[in-house]
């Protein structure tokens, strides 16, 4: 709940509580008072357990993907499930913050209190197997049930979870990787293919510094109080990768690029002109495109009718299956690769900024969408923010 504080979040889903009837709140005042101290220490201590310690004060609003899904779990357990479904809860998670939800699920599965049923990304599925005592498979409208020793041989030998051979598949067999090393443990990883080498920036970012509030997210504070931000550019036929851990901001950096959150410094460039000051709407014309996260589509929107919005005049074949259902009837992989191809598809995009691709994909959908991503060099310049847990995974 966008409105409440990470604590309350969680302290609302106790049940029973006296407050909740207005009578008793009145009656038993000192026994409500008492109840609902201790339930908001329980939560402080949930949200410590979740790597989440002193953030009880914040607003939801305030906090990444990563840790809004730390915070729902919580919600849920301290509703007291005793069947909980969990849709990726690993998605958006660095490894610590991979660390600290599967060590909460261990200890619920172990308490022998709670059934868990998880739903992951193939990438993510290497660590669920470790917790899990089945492992059902969905293909062709059927569920195939296996063990996690076998699932995990299957996943061994298809190379399904390898993010690197994805980001080889960019730079080709000739192709380079540069490596710019950023603030707070992100770095900037730009796939050179060959051809490119000396191509011209089309996109630049120039000490860039974002705030939400009072919190510093995007770049770092100086020993005499002031922000240092950061610096990159983007050239025409290459992908830049943004490796950063949950909470870094990734998001906040692509948005406030976007035009969507302001900045307090630096400047942004799209074929050497400034746009910083521009309107959201003024950056799309002279070509910077963006696929948000989360909050990324107009639901009542039919597929066809979000390609033309983009200014798609035809439905790419892949599409041409749900081009006529509305993008709340889709599935998350069918909605992302929709979205995907109405961001990298259009004509005037120059810069296209890729929030998370690959989400809900699986291989042979992240397959295809590398596919786009090519096509889409030969006339613009690509930044992908991926959690730091997908360089992992390739490590």
């Amino acid at each position: 709940f966008k409105s409440l504080n990470l604590r309350d979040n969680i302290s609302l889903a106790k049940p029973n509580q006296i407050g909740e009837n207005p009578a008793w709140a009145l009656i038993r005042g000192y026994s409500w008072h008492q109840q609902e101290n201790k339930t908001k220490a329980e939560s402080e201590a949930m949200l410590d357990r979740l790597g989440l310690v002193g953030r009880g004060n914040e607003y939801a609003d305030q906090i990444s993907l990563g840790q809004s899904k730390r915070v729902a779990i919580a919600r849920v357990v301290q509703a007291g499930a005793k069947i909980l479904f969990l849709d990726e809860p690993l998605s958006g998670l660095d490894s610590q913050g991979m660390k600290e939800v599967l060590t909460l699920l261990e200890q619920l599965s172990a308490s022998g209190n709670v059934t868990l049923v998880i739903v992951e990304h193939v990438f993510n599925i290497p660590h669920i197997l470790n917790i899990a005592t089945a492992v059902w498979t969905l293909g062709n409208g059927k569920l195939t049930k296996e063990t996690p020793a076998v699932v995990q041989n299957q996943l061994r030998e298809s190379n399904a979870n390898d993010f690197q051979h994805l980001l080889d598949q960019f730079a080709g067999a000739d192709g380079t990787v540069e490596e710019l090393q950023l603030t707070n443990q992100a770095r900037l990883s730009t796939i050179i293919p060959r051809g490119a080498e000396n191509a011209a920036p089309v996109f630049e970012v120039r000490d860039l510094v974002v705030y939400r509030g009072k919190r510093l997210i995007i770049g770092e504070k100086r020993e005499d109080g002031t922000a240092q931000g950061i610096s990159f550019k983007l050239h025409k036929g290459q992908v830049s990768i943004l490796h950063a851990p949950n909470g870094w901001g990734k998001s906040t950096l692509l948005e406030a690029i976007s035009g969507l959150l302001p900045i307090s410094q630096g400047q942004i460039l799209i074929d050497g002109v400034p746009i910083e000051r521009m309107s959201t709407c003024k950056r799309a014309a002279l070509g910077l495109s963006l696929l948000r996260s989360r909050d990324n589509c107009f639901p009542t929107l039919t597929v066809k009718e979000t390609l033309t919005l983009a200014g798609i005049d035809s439905v790419p074949a892949a599409l041409n299956k749900f081009a006529r259902k509305r993008t709340s009837e889709l599935s998350g992989g069918e909605r992302q690769r929709a979205l995907v191809t109405a961001v990298l598809s259009s004509k005037n995009t120059l810069a296209g900024l890729l929030d998370e691709p690959f989400s809900a994909l699986d291989p042979a959908r992240v397959q295809e969408l590398a596919s786009l991503i090519r096509e889409t060099l030969e006339r613009s310049a690509i930044l992908i923010a991926v959690p730091a847990t997908a360089q992992e995974m390739a490590n």
